[in-house]
């Protein structure tokens, strides 16, 4: 694994190392530069099987320019932390470039309103790999992706103060495999449930609710 404390030579280290990275943890202070690119040219992450990005107020996008197509093939770790300038996570084409990500972990990110950019509903986008999915205090977040998210391997959402989310039922319409929710009773009961997905349709399927409230500590440890 390799930490870095984030200073004026972080991006010089990713630069001279990336190619052969598996894991990175980066914290740090003020910084607005994307860890996915340098001076304009792009990193290739070609091994890199765990991101974790913390503390970092001024980020404004993690992928950001252009990113090598072999990058990232082979992450299966995203944690975001702390970062209160991103406001979209991934466009439809970042998502076709993680082919492995199997667990998303999203906490204190106050500005994040979408998690996949989409125009419409009728496009179509698939996290096939994805199995965990953890969304805590984002008070901005408005939609996961308006487009239709197909979600096969998808084990387990849990969500924690995410008041403004009211979209959960149109995403699980498009998780084929689904095992457990585990969410705050009054924000389940907040949700919109469509003429097309309804509540009653979810109780007939394999779902195990907890609707207790889950504090920080449980989600992201």
């Amino acid at each position: 694994m390799i930490f870095l404390l984030v200073q004026k030579s972080w991006r010089v280290s990713l630069l001279k190392n990336a190619k052969k990275m598996k894991s990175i943890v980066i914290v740090g202070a003020n910084s607005t530069a994307s860890p996915a690119s340098a001076s304009g040219h792009p990193l290739v992450f070609k091994y890199l099987k765990e991101l974790h990005i913390g503390k970092l107020p001024e980020l404004e996008s993690i992928w950001q320019g252009e990113i090598a197509s072999e990058s990232f093939r082979a992450l299966t770790t995203l944690t975001l932390k702390e970062c209160r300038g991103i406001p979209i996570l991934f466009s439809l084409n970042m998502v076709s470039q993680l082919p492995k990500l199997q667990n998303l972990h999203v906490e204190d990110c106050q500005s994040t309103e979408n998690i996949i950019q989409a125009e419409n509903s009728d496009e179509e986008v698939a996290f096939g790999s994805l199995k965990e999915f953890q969304l805590s205090n984002l008070p901005s977040l408005s939609s996961i992706c308006v487009a239709r998210l197909k979600l096969r391997s998808l084990e387990k959402i849990l969500m924690r103060t995410c008041e403004k989310l009211t979209s959960l039922p149109q995403i699980l319409d498009y998780a084929s495999e689904f095992c457990e929710i585990q969410c705050d009773q009054d924000w389940w009961d907040k949700q919109d449930w469509s003429e097309q997905v309804s509540e009653q349709r979810f109780s007939s399927r394999p779902l195990k609710l907890h609707r207790n409230q889950i504090s920080s500590t449980e989600l992201f440890h």
